[in-house]
């Protein structure tokens, strides 16, 4: 982590270190960048082997090799054959190991959520879980 660059051209401008203090399982590190104002991914280091677990991803110049990107309508993700639901400390939806996360749903899609998360069940998905305006918000890998 000390290699990261200060900026990336067409990227990133400048990125923020935190250090977050957590009792239960450790203190780690999020490094947070932006281009601006906006903030463009995010890596958590939780300091195993010095290397990187996982990226979030918070804007829409990057998508994954379904094209699913950040702002992105849930009614266009749901439509990509594999996407699936499941809970991990929240909702998300699932793309061949691509967890997306976004914005409101229904109440009817958060009793289903809840259903299929009690039950042990795989999540069946329904455009009318979300409202017709909600969108991607990030994307982690």
């Amino acid at each position: 982590y000390s290699k990261i660059p200060v900026k990336c051209d067409g990227l990133y401008d400048r990125f923020e270190k935190q250090v977050v203090e957590d009792e239960m399982d450790g203190n780690y590190t999020v490094y947070t960048f932006y281009s601006g104002k906006q903030k463009v991914a995010e890596i958590t280091d939780y300091g195993y082997e010095k290397t990187v677990s996982g990226i979030t991803v918070y804007s829409s110049n990057i998508s994954t090799p379904d094209g699913v990107y950040p702002g992105m309508l849930i009614k266009k993700v749901l439509a990509i054959k594999g996407v699936t639901g499941y809970y991990n400390d929240g909702f998300r939806l699932e793309l061949k190991g691509y967890y997306i996360d976004f914005e409101t749903m229904t109440a009817a899609g958060s009793k289903a959520f809840d259903d299929a998360y009690l039950k042990g069940t795989e999540m069946k998905l329904s455009s009318t879980y979300f409202n017709n305006t909600s969108k991607v918000v990030s994307i982690s890998f």
